[in-house]
């Protein structure tokens, strides 16, 4: 939700309302969705129709008849007359008083499920390129009534600010079969783009040796590395961090963004080198350098990024890790970067990775385990 409401302010010049900024305002929640909001998106992933302020907020929106567009995100399933029958078991009594309070009962929730499934829904795949999903949402906005497009030239989504320096930077890895971590890292993206004015890239390949994420190495100042449920058991992710690690004038970062990321204990350093956590086929030196390159990872304290946070609360936490960035912001704020770093690119050799066939599992969803 946060990244898409970063993406739809970057390109209408209307207020865009996320509910979860305002948790501390909850009793005036239906009367904004209700009458203070020209249209409303429904982010629809597994579990938004079974919250019951979700709910409210949806039924108030439908009653007063608020323009209504539904974006079904990869995972959703729409609920049956069966299912939203038996809605009121869904919710305590507490929760349907609190509601009831503000003007809202289940039979009207259900009512108004009822409509929602008659109406067009626009398809978000969480799996596809950035572009891609930037596509679906420019169509959502399309279908949006009463809003102002702002002119290209304003939109940062676009052609990369003049505020924004081209030198240096930070590239950002992280699982990218985990659909939460690829959307955290277009979040990251942009919010530590708009407060350091630097340029962030993501390294964004299954393939280990692909040479634009090299590239992307090469270029950059900081190594920024997001750490999320199963990412230290994806191949695809140790490889590509011992390769980043050779390329020494790197900085590393890491931001834990997930409550259900664990850290490794002894039992994990015990059959990392041994091939049992990552790339059971790999050759031994391979395997070393990824022993070495989390080795490395953890020898820094991890900062923490806040993915259901409040805007207040996730700004914060990008303000703390600006220290982190300190040679990429000079004295006058101007942006520019520390253009006489020494860049120093590896050799063939010491980049070169034991070819395996890419495996791209079912990214979790948000209320699956981790796969052992």
């Amino acid at each position: 939700a946060r990244w898409i409401k970063l993406e739809l302010a970057d390109k209408v010049f209307d207020k865009i309302f996320l509910d979860s900024d305002m948790l501390d305002r909850l009793d005036q929640i239906f009367e904004l969705t209700a009458h203070q909001t020209k249209n409303l998106i429904i982010i629809l992933t597994k579990e938004t129709m079974r919250r019951i302020w979700c709910a409210g907020e949806i039924t108030a929106a439908i009653q007063q008849k608020v323009p209504t567009i539904q974006l079904e995100c990869t995972g959703f399933d729409r609920m049956t007359e069966k299912e939203i029958a038996e809605l009121g078991s869904v919710w305590t009594e507490s929760q349907k008083t609190d509601v009831e309070n503000l003007g809202v009962a289940v039979h009207q929730i259900q009512a108004a499920y009822r409509i929602l499934n008659t109406m067009k829904a626009f398809k978000l795949d969480r799996t596809d390129q950035h572009e891609a999903q930037v596509e679906v949402l420019t169509s959502v906005i399309n279908n949006c009534k009463g809003y102002v497009w702002k002119p290209s030239h304003l939109a940062s989504g676009g052609s990369r600010s003049s505020q924004t320096s081209t030198q240096g930077g930070i590239v950002l890895l992280t699982d990218q079969t985990n659909m939460e971590g690829t959307t955290l890292s277009f979040v990251l993206q942009r919010m530590l783009q708009k407060t350091l004015r630097l340029g962030v890239s993501i390294a964004g390949s299954f393939n280990a040796q692909d040479e634009a994420d090299k590239e992307k190495f090469y270029n950059s100042d900081y190594l920024l590395v997001l750490l999320v449920r199963g990412v230290l058991e994806n191949t695809a992710f140790a490889q590509k961090l011992a390769i980043a690690r050779k390329f020494t004038h790197l900085d590393l970062v890491s931001v834990v963004a997930d409550e259900g990321f664990v850290f490794p204990d002894p039992i994990f350093w015990h059959e990392l080198p041994r091939g049992k956590v990552v790339g059971g086929s790999l050759p031994a030196h391979e395997l070393e350098a990824i022993v070495l390159a989390y080795q490395g990872l953890f020898n820094i304290l991890a900062l923490r990024f806040s993915p259901r946070g409040s805007e207040s609360i996730q700004q914060t936490e990008i303000s703390e890790m600006v220290p982190r960035f300190r040679a990429g912001i000079d004295r006058d704020g101007t942006g520019s970067t520390s253009a006489s770093r020494r860049r120093s690119r590896p050799s063939e050799a010491e980049t070169a990775c034991h070819s395996l066939p890419v495996v791209v599992d079912q990214p979790m969803g948000e209320d699956q385990e981790p796969v052992k």
